[in-house]
């Protein structure tokens, strides 16, 4: 049985007294965890985190603040990751190809220029491929987390 590959997500609610206070503390976790930030506003911050440390992760945020949902998405990718796959190793035979006629130079000069456009066209899905790539595998090795703040007002007496 061929190896699966999954990319997680997290979506977490943090009912906050002080926002800036909870935003510095998390901040501070995500670095602890050698994790990254990739957006944060007023209201929310997104991250990433190595899956592997995903549960410690999420220890120590409840140990830290107030989590009042969590909603954990796990998506299977291993469809797409293969599909991508195979037509990297298409198109990279195309690719050599389209140089090896090139090179025999048995074409006639009218149809060279066309052959190089083909062979242009092969490395630039060639170039976005692999990228896609990288971003699959990307995925399966860190959880993307978005943490939600909701202010929390006590009330008067």
């Amino acid at each position: 049985m061929a190896n699966r590959f999954y990319a997680h997500s997290l979506k977490v609610v943090v009912e906050s007294e002080k926002v800036s206070k909870s935003r510095d503390r998390i901040q501070n976790l995500v670095h602890h965890y050698r994790g990254f930030i990739s957006k944060s506003t007023s209201s929310n911050i997104k991250f990433k985190i190595p899956f592997a440390s995903q549960d410690h992760f999420l220890i120590e945020l409840r140990n830290l603040e107030l989590v009042d949902k969590t909603d954990e998405t796990i998506q299977d990718i291993t469809d797409p990751f293969e599909e991508c796959v195979k037509k990297l190793e298409i198109d990279h035979e195309f690719l050599s190809r389209y140089r090896k006629l090139f090179e025999e130079d048995k074409i006639p000069k009218r149809d060279r220029r066309h052959l190089l456009v083909k062979q242009h066209r092969v490395s630039l899905d060639i170039q976005k491929m692999e990228k896609r790539k990288r971003d699959m595998i990307l995925k399966t090795k860190f959880s993307d987390f978005t943490i939600l703040f909701v202010p929390i007002k006590h009330g008067e007496h």
